[in-house]
């Protein structure tokens, strides 16, 4: 007996599930330093961080829901329950984000390689988007630990808790400067220097992808995470 394929109406674009993939990954790993014996401050970082990227898996599941016919065909018969408990931030379901990520990392697999490069190429503008996201979600939580790490225990220190970090880092990747926190150690610096650069860098990358969304005709390239048309199934 074969398992029956999900329609296209169901299916997103390799990028978008790459993303998803990449999200899964990460949020594991905050799972991981929630329960590691390491400094109160940076598990901060990692729940408020965690409370984003649950946001984002719920609104992956609704999508999903939404455009799947029959809805109780992914919600009961695929599983997408599994989608929905593990876009919860409780901590005692937090467990069911390894199922979203082995089930992300299928639904990749069941396209084929060759659909997916040859996807990826032909997204690239949407895939950059998407890359560029991810990058963004990591600089900050990543930056906002490692400042903790060189910044928290200096008397001078201005930032002391996860918030500031967060804060600061935010502010860093957006060139705003407001001032109100800011490394004071030459490594908390060094930090900073390279959160700066990276966040002009994506900042780059999100201008030139609303460029082209304004500049594009309406009926151009999908959008990102598009979901292909059923004549585009019929015809593969």
């Amino acid at each position: 007996m074969t398992t029956r394929r999900p329609t296209l109406r169901e299916e997103y674009g390799p990028g978008y599930e790459l993303f998803i993939v990449a999200l899964s990954a990460l949020s594991l790993f905050n799972v991981v330093v929630v329960i590691l014996p390491i400094d109160h401050e940076v598990k901060e970082v990692a729940r408020i961080v965690d409370l984003l990227l649950a946001a984002i898996f719920m609104a992956d599941f609704a999508g999903r829901l939404y455009l799947a016919r029959p809805r109780r065909d992914y919600f009961i018969d695929r599983q997408g329950w599994a989608d929905l408990l593990g876009s919860l931030p409780f901590p005692f379901l937090r467990v069911f984000r390894i199922v979203r990520l082995v089930r992300a990392v299928h639904r990749v697999e069941a396209m084929g390689g060759r659909k997916v490069v040859r996807e990826l190429i032909v997204e690239r503008h949407q895939t950059a988007l998407l890359v560029a996201t991810f990058f963004v979600i990591a600089i900050l939580e990543f930056g906002s630990m490692f400042v903790l790490g060189a910044e928290r225990d200096k008397p001078a220190a201005n930032i002391k808790t996860g918030g500031d970090a967060l804060w600061w880092a935010v502010v860093s990747i957006a060139t705003v400067g407001y001032g109100d926190r800011y490394p004071v150690t030459p490594e908390g610096r060094v930090v900073g220097v390279a959160l700066i650069i990276g966040g002009v860098g994506l900042f780059g990358v999100f201008t030139g992808f609303l460029a082209r969304v304004f500049l594009t005709p309406v009926g151009g390239d999908r959008p990102a995470g598009a979901v292909p048309s059923a004549r585009s199934d019929e015809e593969g």
